[in-house]
Order: C-alpha cells, then sequence, then structure tokens
C-alpha cells in the first residue's frame, strides 16, 4: 500500500537487466496469453517498487504500476499513477527511459487502453466524485505535458 505523502523519486535507467523486471514483464504478458490467465497485481504492484528501489523510477515500470494500482485500489490508485506519471513527464521528459519517443507514445498509448478497460469495469457512486475529479486533473496535467512536447 503506498501511503498519502510527497515522496521524492529518482529517475531511472534501462530495467531490462534485472531480473524483477524480467518477472514483471512475463506476469504483464498474461494479459496477451492465449490461455487468459490471472494477472496478480499484487505481485506487479511488489516487482514495480522492487524496481523504483533498485533502478528509479522509467516509463515502463510505471505504466506497469499505474495499472496495478488501479486494479488493486481502484479510483484511489488510478488517481496515484496518473499522478506520478503526470509528475514524471512534467519534470524528467529529457532524461525518461526509454529514450525513444515513440515508444514512449507506444506505452501511454497501452495503459490508455488498459484504463479504459478497467474504468468500464468500476461502479462509480457518488462518493467517488472527489476521486474521479483528482484523476481528472491528473489526466489534465498528462495532456498538457504532452501538447507542449509535441
Amino acid at each position: 500500500m503506498i501511503s498519502n505523502t510527497e515522496r521524492t523519486v529518482k529517475t531511472g535507467g534501462d530495467p531490462r537487466h534485472l531480473a524483477e523486471f524480467s518477472a514483471l514483464r512475463d506476469e504483464i504478458g498474461k494479459l496477451h496469453h492465449p490461455a487468459r490467465p490471472d494477472v496478480d497485481w499484487g505481485r506487479v504492484e511488489q516487482l514495480c517498487l522492487a524496481l523504483f528501489r533498485q533502478n528509479g523510477v522509467e516509463l515502463q515500470t510505471t505504466v506497469d504500476f499505474t495499472l496495478a494500482r488501479t486494479h488493486i485500489a481502484g479510483l484511489a490508485g488510478l488517481c496515484e499513477g496518473l499522478e506520478l506519471l503526470a509528475g514524471l513527464l512534467s519534470h524528467q521528459w529529457s532524461t525518461l527511459w526509454p529514450p525513444q519517443t515513440h515508444a514512449r507514445v507506444a506505452l501511454l498509448a497501452w495503459l490508455s487502453d488498459r484504463l479504459q478497460q478497467v474504468w468500464r469495469t468500476m461502479a462509480l457512486c457518488y462518493g467517488d466524485l472527489a476521486m474521479v475529479y483528482r484523476a481528472e486533473r491528473a489526466l489534465e496535467q498528462l495532456c498538457t505535458q504532452l501538447q507542449t512536447l509535441e
């Protein structure tokens, strides 16, 4: 579980040489497996956190973390992930891994597709409105940042 406090994060480099990254890719790969085995979202979250500690924060792992937190904590997890992404893109774009713009766009598009699928399954109520607005603000920040980079 992530606490609701501000944290300083270091930007990470290429994580592909780390065992946790391979394990993370295997777990996320279940989303595309023909047999559709269940993804262990708790394991995905723990692998992401381990990679953040070992390697720093980079886009691929942050995308996976955002999806995991959304599956685990619903709207609150979605907000956590989107806010982390917004901060990463607005402050670290020039040094972010992966360095190729097309790879970054592909990761964000993949996340968008996955989050839309999860969003459609959420049963929301009036009490969720503040969290919906929080997610909207993070998405607006992401959109604004991406538009300035075009």
